[in-house]
């Protein structure tokens, strides 16, 4: 199963070199093996097809990240606020890089943490 989730790495290396059609392609791959994963890990992974078949979309149609439709915006920031997982946290490091809308990301410290420093 590990291999299959790491086609996440694959997918965002395949973006990132403009290789939209190998991206889509293994994209539809590890969409179709969603259902034979874990429930728990099966929502993570579906925010993280949406948003990359979003990115896609936009990106083969030559659409700067940094121009989205107010449709596509509203879209990627529904994940970043309601998905889990890789998906939710790459869409809101999107939304803060290219449209200053960042998210806070609270850290707790235990009281043991606190008196060991």
């Amino acid at each position: 199963m590990e291999q299959r989730v790491n086609i996440r790495w694959h997918i965002d290396a395949d973006l990132q070199k403009e290789d939209y059609s190998t991206a889509s392609t293994k994209l539809n791959n590890l969409t179709t093996s969603i259902p034979t994963f874990p429930i728990h890990l099966q929502d993570e992974l579906n925010d993280y097809v949406d948003l990359k078949e979003k990115l896609i979309t936009n990106l083969s149609s030559n659409i700067p990240l940094d121009s989205l439709s107010d449709t596509d915006h509203a879209y990627i920031t529904n994940i970043a606020e309601n998905g889990v997982g890789l998906g939710s946290y790459q869409a809101r490091e999107l939304l803060c890089f290219f449209y200053n809308e960042c998210w806070e990301y609270p850290v707790e410290i235990s009281e043991n943490q606190q008196q060991s420093q």
